[in-house]
């Protein structure tokens, strides 16, 4: 990559001058889905200690996908992804780590059909789906329909709306700043959100949040992040569909916040979710009635002003005294001085919200189950 304007290497779209920092993530470990089926009452792909296979759709450098592996000797694991230095970079630390158990291959999602089988007990893929281009979303959710057994679970986590989607304009335009910058795809986004920073483009609360962001992540995160070509956050209904039909049936949420409805959503919610009985239309009523913490909230208590924290995560809290009080909230984004970006958002929709779904393959292809 030279460090000229021009366009940025890339596959299919997605960012290729760099690896993506892979991270580990307690959602997709096999102990947890399969703690997550035996609470609903279905059974789990594996019972104990017993040998499994899990392979990983877009695994990156395999970073989390490797520490998986250590902590699961008895396991067999397989990574696919299409750029060869994250292949490279996951041997390089497979090997450093003695370890025996992973296989990496280099293939996008159209030749990586050929290796599926039908014998996979997990299947994961964390992010990608919001990222690849919408012939490619398709092919990895086939890809996972071809590789898990009946009865194995495929967890997946993706950019998901509505929260996401409040980024949207931001990430619109970072992405098209940086068309014109110069350099890595790092230095490209680091010069275009210095060009929105100055000319004061997004108000303060966005960079409250994301100052924070950077604190947490690596460069590199940022570019692959946002300078995706189809970087395009999904609705969980899209995706559920997408899924019964291919042969799956919708469990529910993996993440941690999202398991306990009666913690995090009202009574009053619950009653009308219990109405809706299709999976998909559900999960998407849940979503858009599930609170979500973003700036822009203004809270009183008995009328004077309160701070809003941020509480398990993806939700609003309001320290208040004992005793009887009355707390009100309401959402006052501040204006963007531009028309650049439009004037509802409150840009900064919830870098964690990633929607993580199980999803159960019941039976051959064609019986469906819901669990």
């Amino acid at each position: 990559m030279t460090g000229s304007a021009g366009k940025l290497r890339a596959l299919d779209g997605y960012v290729a001058d760099s690896c993506y920092p892979s991270q580990f993530h307690q959602s997709f470990q096999p102990s947890w889905t399969d703690w997550n089926l035996e609470r609903r009452g279905l059974a789990a792909p594996r019972t104990g200690r017993k040998p499994f296979k899990l392979v990983d759709l877009g695994c990156g450098d395999a970073h989390g996908l490797l520490l998986t592996a250590a902590s699961h000797p008895e396991g067999q694991f397989v990574g696919i992804d299409a750029a060869p230095e994250h292949i490279a970079r996951g041997h390089e630390l497979a090997v450093a780590a003695g370890l025996t158990n992973v296989e990496l291959r280099c293939a996008d999602f159209r030749r990586a059909r050929h290796f599926a089988d039908e014998s996979a007990d997990y299947v994961t893929a964390q992010g990608v789906l919001a990222w690849v281009s919408p012939q490619n979303r398709s092919r990895l959710l086939d890809l996972a329909a071809r590789w898990l057994r009946p009865g194995g679970a495929f967890t997946l986590g993706y950019n998901a709306c509505p929260g996401w989607g409040r980024l949207a304009p931001f990430q619109k335009l970072v992405h098209a700043l940086a068309q014109s910058a110069s350099g890595t795809s790092s230095q490209r986004f680091t010069a275009a959100l210095n060009r929105i920073r100055g000319d004061g483009m997004l108000p303060s609360e966005f960079w409250e949040w994301f100052d924070a962001q950077t604190d947490r992540h690596p460069p590199e995160y940022f570019a692959h992040e946002y300078l995706n070509d189809h970087w395009n956050p999904c609705w969980s209904s899209d995706v559920v569909s997408g899924m019964v039909q291919r042969g799956f049936a919708y469990v529910g949420q993996a993440i941690a916040v999202r398991l306990r409805e009666d913690l995090y959503l009202k009574p009053e919610w619950r009653q009308t979710l219990a109405t809706i009985g299709d999976s998909p239309t559900r999960e998407l009523a849940t979503d858009l009635l599930a609170d979500t913490w973003y700036p822009g909230w203004i809270a009183t208590v008995d009328g004077v002003p309160a701070p809003i924290l941020r509480a398990n995560y993806l939700f609003r809290g309001v320290p208040v005294p004992a005793g009887e009080h009355v707390v009100t909230m309401r959402f006052q984004p501040a204006s963007l001085r531009t028309g650049l970006l439009v004037t509802a958002v409150a840009v900064v929709g919830l870098l964690l919200l990633l929607l993580v779904g199980l999803l159960l393959r019941r039976g051959k292809a064609g019986k469906k189950q819901v669990g």
